[in-house]
């Protein structure tokens, strides 16, 4: 609040004080430090909150706290803020696709020259609560972005696809994955990692990557043979899933390793029949 309206509101008797914070709030959008406020005035923060229901401001008006102190603006203001915000994360979009969202930082330094910072995150803690944006560590994102591929990737994806189709019920190698995309490791590989983080892809050992709707089959062979036995054997998942053995050993240790079984000795049981839907369902497919 600013300092000449501070001392102003401090020489007013308790009848002008309503208008005046109508005034402040709705006429003039100014962002008001009740603590501060109630303290210069020696009024009680309960009592200012009566002062704002004579106006019938508390309909006009939102709240929130900044370093334990609390603070009203009109909401339009508010409003105005969070438009602000989507707006420059949508622009942070724009221009950097492949990132997963935008730096908190990078957004509320900017936008201190027109708001403080306690009304930046109260605006952002509200478009997170609404579950317009989403902020995963430390970067805001809007609700349901898709990062897209580059070309080179969806070039690179497309292949992987198309060998895998190819392949089936086997899963290419990385070797072959190399050879059909036409790059080396070190440029394949942070693509394969990109693909991987977003769930295009899923890696099963050092020399596979799977996509999900192969491993959901695999795991739906896994969980017929347990239905009917008490043991799952290398043997016989081979066999129904019609691969070699050096798959279908890296393809158990994978369902290890995700707490769907459990080797115990020389056969496998069944730990958690639902992990497979858990994890493979909502990715890409």
């Amino acid at each position: 609040m600013n300092k000449d309206w501070q001392n102003f509101l401090q020489t007013l008797n308790s009848d002008s004080l309503p208008e005046i914070l109508k005034i402040l709030l709705i006429d003039k959008n100014t962002e008001l430090n009740l603590s501060e406020l109630s303290q210069a005035r020696n009024i009680p923060q309960l009592e200012l909150s009566k002062l704002l229901q004579q106006t019938n401001l508390e309909q006009l008006i939102v709240s929130f706290t900044c370093e334990n102190a609390l603070f009203c603006v009109s909401k339009v203001l508010f409003e105005e803020n969070k438009q602000t915000i989507l707006d420059q994360v949508n622009a942070w979009h724009k221009l950097h696709e492949q990132d997963e969202g935008m730096p908190v930082n990078s957004l509320t330094e900017p936008l201190s020259k027109i708001s403080s910072l306690g009304l930046q995150e109260a605006a952002i803690s509200y478009l997170i609560e609404e579950k317009t944006l989403v902020l995963r560590g430390g970067f805001l994102s809007i609700v349901g972005r898709e990062v897209s591929l580059s070309g080179e990737q969806t070039r690179i994806w497309e292949s992987i696809q198309t060998l895998h189709d190819k392949a089936h019920p086997s899963i290419p190698s990385l070797s072959e994955i190399q050879e059909a995309t036409g790059l080396e490791q070190k440029t394949l590989g942070p693509t394969l990692d990109f693909l991987t983080k977003k769930q295009y892809l899923f890696r099963v050992s050092e020399r596979r990557y799977v996509r999900a709707s192969v491993l959901q089959e695999f795991s739906g062979i896994v969980n017929q043979i347990a239905e009917h036995s008490d043991v799952i054997e290398l043997s016989v998942f081979r066999k129904q899933a019609g691969i070699g053995r050096n798959l279908g050993v890296e393809l158990l240790e994978y369902f290890d390793t995700i707490r769907f079984t459990q080797r115990r000795g020389a056969h496998r049981v069944m730990i958690n029949r639902e992990i497979p839907e858990k994890l493979f369902s909502s990715s890409r497919q």
